[in-house]
């Protein structure tokens, strides 16, 4: 799949501070995207499955995508137990590195003018990350699923949070429970 985009007057979020987000008219701005994905079921019970995500955006400057993204997916189901068998599943998301571009007001003495206000802007680099998930989960009777699992396997933590890093605290343990009403 591929798309692009042309738009006339793209909205975006600019960083004022660092606790504080403008959104500001950055114009005309060029938008090409494409993903490619794949499933394949290597047996009976493994199921296998990946897609890669690549956006473009002109002008880059201010683009506040990652520009890379893929996720992978397996799916071991113990069939041996036929109707209550349950599924291991070991998931993934990556996210690329990207730079975005914030603005500031800076206030500089000048001896022969006085004071003068002027707004600088500076760069904010965003590291590549990864999250991973394992989950099992398996079938039970009257419809019920039971599920247990860890979040963040890795347990990665980003060095500040943002719209575009990972809000993950860490690693996270869950258990569930899920009827469904067919």
């Amino acid at each position: 799949m591929a798309q692009y985009s042309k738009i006339q007057d793209k909205i975006n979020a600019n960083w004022v501070s660092s606790d504080t987000v403008q959104y500001i008219n950055v114009g005309k701005t060029d938008v090409f995207s494409s993903e490619v994905s794949l499933s394949y079921r290597l047996r009976k019970s493994l199921l296998l499955k990946g897609a890669y995500t690549y956006v473009y955006e002109n002008p880059q400057k201010r683009s506040i995508t990652r520009p890379h993204t893929a996720t992978v997916r397996a799916d071991y189901t113990l069939d041996f137990l036929k109707k209550y068998a349950p599924t291991i599943s070991f998931s993934g998301k990556y996210f690329s590195s990207m730079n975005t571009f914030g603005t500031a007001d800076i206030t500089d003495v000048d001896n022969t003018t006085g004071i003068d206000t002027h707004t600088e802007e500076y760069k904010i680099y965003y590291e590549p990350y990864s999250i991973w998930r394992l989950q099992l989960s398996a079938p039970l009777l009257f419809n019920f699923t039971a599920s247990a699992g860890i979040n963040n396997l890795f347990d990665y933590k980003t060095k500040f949070s943002s719209f575009y890093s990972s809000i993950s605290p860490g690693r996270t343990y869950y258990i569930g429970l899920k009827w469904d009403l067919n």
